[in-house]
């Protein structure tokens, strides 16, 4: 039988918030090059947010027509993605933003226990920023941005 302290630490390590859960999210986007502006991925994760409110509590969007959606507690996280060797910052002027597959690894492998109860909905999220975020061959080819994701 675990005592107290070896209950209060399995707790702990199994603990995840929502910046774990866009964390995930992010790694499981299949490819390596997505759409550098932020309002997509600001938009994106809103679209999330309303689909599984329960895996972004503590996040509160600020919408007013026709602006793109906002989170403080989201753009903090993406700024934090973008300081990790992961990815490009997210810098306007970049059209898009590259994750490596070591990257993307090496946060599955760190995030993927805390999150063990949750994989298949971690993965329809990622099917939905997918949309939001990804850009086409052509895309690529020219440096533009990505398309409206199609509701």
């Amino acid at each position: 039988m675990p005592t107290g302290t070896e209950e209060e630490l399995k707790r702990a390590r199994s603990a995840w918030n929502y910046a774990d859960v866009i964390a995930l999210v992010t790694a499981n986007l299949p490819g390596k090059i997505f759409n550098g502006d932020r309002s997509a991925w600001l938009r994106g994760i809103y679209a999330l947010t309303q689909k599984h409110p329960q895996f972004f509590r503590g996040v509160h969007f600020i919408r007013r027509e026709p602006y793109t959606p906002y989170s403080r507690q989201v753009d903090e996280v993406l700024k934090m993605l973008g300081k990790w060797e992961y990815r490009s910052d997210f810098n306007p002027r970049y059209r898009r933003i590259e994750l490596s597959d070591d990257g993307k690894q090496e946060l599955k492998e760190s995030l993927e226990r805390r999150l063990s109860d949750h994989l298949t909905e971690i993965r329809e999220m990622s099917d939905i920023l997918e949309g939001y975020v990804s850009l086409t061959k052509e895309d690529q080819a020219h440096g533009r941005k990505a398309r409206e994701p199609k509701s």
